[in-house]
């Protein structure tokens, strides 16, 4: 009986161990898990960090640059820089309905600041965003009724900067008013307006959208 109990004894040890050398592989591979997720958000945030320092270099160097040279840049580097020549309202800008409940909550803004060639620039600016809804009459003896405003928007310059959007639908600034009240029902016509004011030349671009 004593040999048959050491005998046991012995075959729940081993048993025991062979389950510890069986998980230490799992733990070992959870912790590498763990350990690569870190690396990855400290690549992140060093790229984030890198990505800062450079620009502000690029800033220092530029201002040194400017004001050691007496003729600034040359009128060929003056020439091929692009500034903002206007602002335009891509063709999906207007109202959206996203919690599910019938109706519009938010109205929806794709700004696209461009140059001399029509083509998109980013820009440095104040930019402000509103929208007026003109109900739909049924006669035309009733004279229309004037457009109601819905809300308005004010991005400050990092705001602006922030909006930033590259996607499949284009490059923009989306900016989002949401409506209060949320959900109502409008049949009629929403005019979308935009006035951006460009903090580099001082001059203000302004477009506007109607969407039915």
């Amino acid at each position: 009986m004593k040999r048959h109990l050491h005998t046991t004894t012995l075959l729940f040890l081993a048993a025991g161990v062979l389950t510890g050398c069986k998980a230490k592989p799992k733990n070992f591979d959870n912790e590498n898990d763990a350990l690569r997720r870190r690396v990855t958000e400290l690549e992140t945030q060093l790229a984030a960090t890198t990505a800062e320092r450079n620009e502000l270099q690029a800033k220092l160097a530029e201002a040194a640059r400017t004001s050691a040279a007496a003729g600034g840049l040359s009128e060929e580097a003056r020439e091929a820089l692009p500034r903002c020549a206007g602002v335009r309202l891509g063709r999906l800008s207007g109202p959206v309905a996203d919690d599910g409940t019938p109706g519009l909550d938010a109205i929806d803004f794709y700004v696209q600041p461009f140059d001399g060639r029509q083509r998109f620039v980013p820009v440095a600016g104040t930019l402000t965003a509103s929208a007026a809804f003109i109900p739909r009459t049924s006669g035309t003896a009733v004279p229309p009724p004037p457009p109601r405003e819905l809300g308005r928007v004010t991005l400050s310059p990092n705001q602006l900067r922030e909006a930033y959007r590259a996607s499949p639908l284009g490059t923009h600034y989306t900016v989002r008013l949401p409506l209060d009240p949320p959900n109502m029902p409008l049949e009629g016509t929403v005019v979308l307006r935009v006035e951006l004011l460009d903090a580099l030349t001082g001059q203000t671009w302004r477009a506007e959208q109607l969407v039915p």
